[in-house]
């Protein structure tokens, strides 16, 4: 697997760490701790303690992630089980700037996996219930999942859900990306710092999709304007090392150079999209793929 598709996600052994460096809510106005289920709200679980983070310092002690993807407020809790107090939920709450961080976050850690139940704002596995809305992004994590039933993970997001929505931002992604996706983005991933092998390069929607019975990883770019896709791939490919190979398909012209994880890795644009592949098992391969999305774009 390509490196930079690695993350790293809060677990609830940070649990701990994390109720000793915030602040404890008293009351006062309404606040995004206070969207947190209360004992009253889940029955067979007791709320342990409650707090909030803000500022960066903070944030980027949760997840190296979170600033980078926009997000200004997280509020967390710890809930026992009133049958054992061994058994733990934790919801974590993480508030971003706006609907596309929210769900570049969500994608983010939710990577490429197969889970349990797959839809386009949620998913479930074995560490529990993850979901997003407007934008808000939303983790129930468990480290008993023999012990919690699904039933549970489920009374706690009807809690959370709707008081998330009442200032929840309206809207949706990026109509294009049902264009670039085959399942409503469950295959996709936007990461906001790119890919190392072209780091000029930021904000990328990868997709994973097997061709010739391979997985490939497809990535798209989008600029304003086709001379600013233009001018960034030329700067792009100015910097980086190694070089690249320049070659066409017909009137298609694009560039490749070698993976060092593997496969090639190929380039081009069209209009104000940037555009390729990341791992082609071989040059004629990514040729290919090239002349596939080239014609996948058109109209876009």
């Amino acid at each position: 697997m390509i490196k930079f598709l690695r993350f790293k996600i809060l677990t609830a052994s940070l649990a701990p760490m994390i109720l000793a460096s915030c602040a404890i809510f008293q009351g006062g106005a309404p606040t995004l701790a206070d969207r947190l289920p209360r004992d009253t709200d889940v029955p067979g679980w007791t709320q342990a303690d409650r707090g909030v983070f803000s500022g960066p310092e903070s944030l980027s002690f949760i997840s190296g992630n979170y600033l980078v993807y926009g997000v200004s407020e997280v509020a967390f809790s710890r809930y026992l089980s009133v049958s054992s107090s061994d058994i733990i939920l934790d919801v974590i709450i993480a508030r971003t700037d706006s609907i596309l961080n929210s769900f570049g976050l969500f994608s983010l850690e939710r990577g490429f996996i197969t889970a349990r139940t797959m839809k386009e704002d949620s998913y479930s596995n074995d560490s529990g219930l993850f979901f997003r809305i407007g934008q808000y992004y939303v983790k129930v994590l468990t480290a008993n999942v023999e012990d919690v039933r699904k039933d549970d993970l489920k009374m706690f997001r009807d809690v959370i859900e709707p008081r998330l929505k009442t200032d929840a931002a309206k809207g949706g992604l990026p109509v294009w990306l049902n264009t670039l996706s085959q399942s409503k983005s469950t295959d996709i991933v936007f990461y906001r710092n790119g890919s190392p092998l072209m780091p000029e390069l930021k904000d990328l929607f990868v997709r994973k999709k097997i061709i010739e019975d391979r997985d490939v990883y497809l990535f798209f770019h989008k600029e304003s304007s086709p001379q600013g896709a233009a001018g960034l791939l030329l700067s792009a490919m100015k910097n980086s090392s190694p070089g690249f190979t320049l070659s066409k398909s017909g009137p298609l012209k694009y560039a490749y150079k070698e993976n060092p994880e593997g496969g090639y890795f190929f380039i081009t644009c069209r209009d104000e999209w940037i555009y390729g592949v990341m791992n082609a098992e071989s040059v004629s391969m990514g040729g290919r793929i090239m002349v596939t999305l080239h014609s996948e774009l058109s109209g876009l």
